[in-house]
């Protein structure tokens, strides 16, 4: 019989394993604030600052994800162009890894990537740390967790 699950402080259902983010987001402020929003909720995550070793990291076999989040505002590579990478990937498991993309331009966002994909969530900058929470709740359900 499966217990409940346990409640976090925000009253949220913590994971009973963790979370593993890969996050790209090249604003030196930004970046390590989102990182530690992110481990608030108990996920362990690695920040990369440019979409090149956002890419290293997703093709890497040794590291697997349960979720990517993806600045979209990137320099050189956008977020639109990351997603695209993955949502065409001969890997199956980059091509249905969920992705969080943060953007400060959400109507810019959903023209150029569509919207047709329910594993790819936009978050609207700025956001509430309940917004962030719920956004990586819809995006990944606890029996996808390692």
């Amino acid at each position: 019989m499966m217990e409940p699950p346990s409640l976090s402080p925000s009253g949220s259902a913590r994971r009973d394993k963790e979370l593993r983010v890969l996050l790209v987001e090249d604003d030196e402020w930004l970046g390590p604030v989102l990182e530690r929003q992110l481990v608030s909720f108990s996920a362990s995550v690695e920040l990369v600052q440019d979409p090149v070793s956002f890419l290293v990291g997703m093709s890497s076999t040794a590291d697997r994800y349960d979720l990517a989040v993806v600045d979209m505002g990137l320099p050189g590579l956008s977020g639109d162009h990351l997603v695209s990478w993955m949502r065409t990937s001969v890997d199956p498991w980059i091509e249905a890894l969920p992705i969080l993309v943060v953007t400060g331009t959400p109507e810019l966002a959903r023209r150029s990537l569509g919207q047709t994909d329910n594993k790819v969530f936009l978050l609207a900058k700025p956001y509430s740390l309940a917004e962030l929470r719920a956004a990586v709740d819809t995006l990944v359900p606890k029996q996808r967790l390692h």
